[in-house]
């Protein structure tokens, strides 16, 4: 398994009890490479639906300048809210939010699913970046192959419009 990084909006010492809850930290199934919590996080502008909005983003180059051996070719990025991938948006896995108080919960499958893909993605994939994550769920179950996500240049796959979210 490939070392895990956890990068949350949250106060380091909630993040902690929280992966502690989870069971990671002394788990041998885990790799827990660092954790970074919100010190680490600025704020940038962003253009949404026309409008210019501030938000924090998780900067990815703060890891691979520090840390040689990770770069834009092996990281993934995965979270709920895709305006978190504004530094890095090739290596953005965007996931559903889990909230463990919906009806559904019991039955939430997202992260065996994401586990799937990632496990395809690193070991068929080299470069991360040449992928299009929007269609990972169709990678994890094997109804689309790498092919059919390869990214174009201009970030989108060949004859896709802009897509909204």
């Amino acid at each position: 398994m490939p070392p895990l990084l956890t990068h949350a909006r949250a106060p380091r010492r909630w993040l902690e009890v929280k992966l502690i809850e989870l069971g990671m930290v002394n788990n041998p199934s885990y790799k827990i490479a660092f954790v970074m919590d919100k010190t680490s996080m600025f704020k940038v502008t962003s253009l949404v639906s026309g409008a210019q909005k501030e938000h924090s983003v998780k900067p990815l180059q703060i890891i691979w300048s520090k840390y040689t051996q990770y770069s834009s070719a092996n990281t993934i990025h995965i979270d709920d809210l895709s305006r978190n991938f504004a530094l890095n948006p090739y290596n953005g896995v965007k996931v559903s939010g889990y909230y463990r108080k919906k009806r559904a919960a019991a039955r939430d499958m997202e992260l065996v699913t994401l586990a799937t893909y990632l496990g395809k993605l690193s070991s068929e994939v080299t470069d991360f970046t040449t992928v299009d994550h929007r269609r990972w769920r169709e990678v994890a179950a094997g109804s689309e192959g790498w092919r059919g996500v390869e990214r174009a240049e201009d970030g989108k796959k060949d004859g896709e419009s802009e897509k909204k979210e």
